[in-house]
């Protein structure tokens, strides 16, 4: 590892060289300060949103509601401010003289409901909330805390569109169940693909928790621009900025299970608890931040305890006014995580067979990665994102001890143009390369390369338009290459109605993992073989819908959408060969339905929260069936009244399954109960998850989902 931590270090010392341009070049550029106030009382607005239209640039308001935008070229701009407290967005204009500074002020109405303010996921670039062609949702720092999320997959189960499957991530029945094999979700840390480059899943343990800004979500295949594992959507972890002043956040957590008494397996109390530390402040120019968090649990059943160390920190290199030169992240992790493969039986449902209590999994896992923004003017934008990635796991069971080990080098380049009236142009190119080391899958590498454009085109004042088109080409040694050609339109249309109104098709795309292609092993009395033949997964998708604000306290996403997917990969019997599987492309499969939210604001009675419904008409083309592990209708809410608040899910039956098929099978309907308070400095929260004490199969069969628990959570800081 000490090899690559050096190369990486000189990687990166390469990429800065590329530094500005000398002040003399510049000189005719000019600079622009703009402070955001609210119109009744004229206070400063932190955190909003400050765009400077027909250009790349944009900002988030300080303490004091100001942004500073440099390398503007001489002209008159319009700027426009939105806030996620505020319903209207506020527009000025300026002239920008040459090497001169400008200021101006913006002013928003008063507070009525919570928005995001911006994203910039959906084209890789900032946008207003609900102004992009494809559907998103967000969730911010707020909305973690709120529902007492220790780890970011706690949180995206109230997304809309989104579904969790034994802990395994799913947007619009793209995935199903994976098995911990191969994401059909690309899951992204500041826009760094954060994906184990053996088995292609995402270790959730390893994201920040306190240093999480926001969460964005992209329904919907996303492979023009992020190539592989965006079959079916995206999520991107935003980490807070380093503000000017120092902050100090910890978070204290402390819980117990409440077993079934007819389901009991121990006399011990089964608890859980953790302490999670950040630090951010500036040194000097630079902007630092650390991270630190230990978890352990007992767990809810045999073999469910676990012990974490988690670590995430970062600098950052600013410039004196515009988006920074260089930011440095890093994240690890090091687990140690009981294994609950089956349920001993129907009985006995939290235990295990005798002979696999204390089996374990160990995992280690790091990314490096650094974004380097060498030229940001008015009319360009160029971006580097080197990075690696590495995961180390190790079975220690009864019968195996089973590893694999990767490294995932990685960079990408983003080039935006602003030259043409009208057009945003983003040209990029894409490439990694991935040794694997294992017992079970031997020794291959796969290298992958990419290249993308897109253009946004404004048509006038109502109707704007995105195209693109990605070409990714994927070899592996042993085994066959493949190219996959991803193209997307979208449409725009903001009618000056309530709702924005947008249309999309595009093509989705994954390659296989590592795992999937070449793991070579014997469970169960089963051989499973390794297919060097196997090819990627691809999907095409259609969406139209709309979003908007229906009345000052209604905040309203409808989608409805239809996806074909091609060729998807599953474990199947080798033909001819008895007792023998192997990963193969042998299932067509249809999703379709319809994704409907409502944010609701209501601030003369504090209420507030979101409600989300999800309907799935999900068919297997090849044996004219349902598509396993998806359920028809699925309903989130999540409502807060003042200090109090309560968070519903609702499952339909899993109309089937894999394994298993006469296993009963119901809905799952689970309520949480919360309520906070605050003493001092300190925020607090108690929380009563699965108040009902619902029993239930977690989707995966024979594997029970979690009792009701107590969570007491102490906060600390910004």
């Amino acid at each position: 590892m000490e090899k690559e931590l050096r190369r990486f270090a000189l990687l990166i010392l390469l990429l800065t060289g590329l530094g500005p341009a000398p002040a003399a070049a510049q000189s005719s550029e000019g600079t622009l300060a703009v402070r955001v106030l609210e119109g009744a009382n004229g206070s400063a607005i932190a955190g909003a949103l400050v765009r400077v239209e027909g250009t790349p640039l944009f900002a988030v308001s300080d303490s004091t509601g100001t942004v500073r935008i440099a390398g503007l070229d001489p002209g008159r701009y319009e700027v426009t401010a939105t806030s996620a407290a505020h319903m209207t967005e506020g527009r000025a204009e300026v002239e920008i003289r040459p090497g001169e500074s400008a200021s101006i002020e913006v002013r928003l109405s008063q507070p009525v409901f919570e928005l995001p303010s911006l994203v910039v996921t959906a084209n890789r670039g900032a946008a207003r909330f609900g102004e992009t062609s494809a559907s998103m949702d967000v969730l911010r720092a707020q909305d973690l805390e709120r529902l007492g999320a220790l780890t970011a997959d706690d949180a995206l189960r109230f997304a809309s569109g989104v579904i969790i499957n034994a802990g395994m991530l799913d947007i619009r029945g793209a995935t199903g169940l994976s098995r911990g094999v191969g994401s059909r979700v690309l899951v992204m840390l500041d826009g760094h693909r954060f994906l184990s480059g053996t088995t292609g899943e995402v270790s959730f343990e390893a994201l920040p928790s306190l240093g999480t800004e926001r969460i964005e979500v992209v329904k919907g295949p996303a492979s023009t621009l992020y190539g592989s594992a965006a079959l079916g959507g995206v999520v991107n972890v935003i980490r807070r900025p380093v503000s000017e002043s120092p902050e100090t956040s910890a978070r204290l957590h402390m819980g117990v299970y409440d077993t079934p008494s007819e389901f009991d397996f121990t006399d011990q109390t089964l608890a859980y608890g953790g302490l999670d530390v950040r630090h951010a402040r500036k040194i000097g120019p630079l902007g630092a931040f650390l991270e630190v968090g230990r978890r352990s649990s007992d767990g809810y059943r045999e073999n469910g305890g676990f012990e974490w160390w988690l670590y995430n920190g970062g600098l950052t290199l600013p410039r004196e006014e515009g988006p920074a030169y260089v930011d440095l992240a890093f994240s690890a992790s090091n687990q140690e995580d009981g294994h609950f493969f089956t349920w001993l039986s129907a009985d006995d449902p939290l235990e295990v067979e005798p002979d696999s209590r204390g089996d374990l999994v160990y995992s280690d896992q790091i990314s490096l990665s650094a974004t380097v923004v060498p030229v940001a003017t008015g009319s360009t934008l160029l971006r580097i994102r080197p990075g690696v990635y590495r995961a180390d796991i190790r079975n220690r069971f009864h019968d195996n001890d089973d590893f694999h080990r990767s490294n995932r080098y990685q960079a990408d380049v983003e080039l935006s143009l602003h030259h043409l009236e009208n057009n945003i142009i983003t040209i990029g190119a894409e490439g990694a390369y991935t040794p694997v080391t294992s017992n079970i899958l031997g020794e291959p590498t796969t290298t992958d390369a990419a290249a993308f454009v897109q253009d946004e085109i404004t048509l006038n004042d109502r109707l704007s338009a995105s195209a693109g088109i990605r070409v990714d080409h994927r070899s592996t040694d042993p085994g066959a290459s493949e190219t996959q050609v991803n193209p997307r339109l979208g449409l725009l249309w903001r009618p000056g109605g309530p709702l924005n109104w947008r249309a999309s098709v595009g093509r989705g795309y994954r390659a296989p993992s590592p795992t999937e292609q070449f793991v070579s092993t014997r469970r169960s009395g089963f051989d499973v073989v390794p297919n060097l033949e196997l090819r990627g997964e691809s999907s095409w998708a259609f969406e139209i819908g709309g979003t908007g604000r229906l009345r000052d306290w209604l905040w309203v996403d409808l989608g409805l959408f239809e996806s074909r997917f091609d060729d998807l990969i599953e474990a199947s019997p080798v033909p001819g060969q008895l007792f023998t599987f192997q990963f193969r492309n042998v299932q067509d499969a249809r999703v379709r339905g319809a994704d409907i939210s409502a944010r609701l604001g209501l601030p003369e009675s504090s209420l507030s929260g979101q409600i989300n419904y999800l309907l799935l008409d999900a068919e297997d083309l090849t044996k004219d069936a349902a598509l396993p592990y998806r359920s028809k209708h699925l309903v989130t809410m999540s409502m807060d009244w003042g200090r109090f608040g309560v968070d519903f899910q609702h499952r339909s039956r899993v109309e089937q399954v894999l394994a298993f098929p006469l296993d009963q099978r119901e809905a799952i309907s689970l309520l949480d109960v919360r309520a906070s308070f605050r003493v001092g400095g300190v925020r607090g929260q108690i929380k009563i998850a699965n108040l009902l004490q619902e029993t239930y199969v977690n989707v995966q069969e024979r594997d029970l989902g979690p009792s009701r628990s107590f969570q007491l959570t102490l906060m600390s800081g910004s």
